[in-house]
């Protein structure tokens, strides 16, 4: 190879098969917490005593910080704030 194709390219099949699957979740945006995770979660707070039948609204989302629209950078800009802290 001379030099970088301009467009996207992968080293093979499984490669483009996972760019794909994570474009989709990046396109998906929000989702909610899967129920297996949600209850492990749910099981630790009542544990803890914090609070019995727990409806958590957790949700997540993959972010993307190449070419990103505005409001995944304050997504981004947020996530980093909270690794900062969280590094002391």
């Amino acid at each position: 190879m001379q030099a970088l194709p301009e467009e996207e390219w992968f080293c093979g099949r499984s490669c483009s098969n996972i760019y794909s699957a994570l474009q989709k979740l990046v396109g998906d945006g929000e989702q909610r917490l899967p129920e297996a995770l949600s209850d492990v979660l749910k099981m630790k707070c009542e544990g803890q005593s914090l609070q019995k039948n727990l409806e958590l609204g957790i949700r997540w989302r993959l972010l993307r910080g190449k070419k990103a629209a505005e409001d995944t950078r304050m997504w981004l800009s947020g996530a980093v704030n909270i690794f900062h802290v969280s590094a002391f």
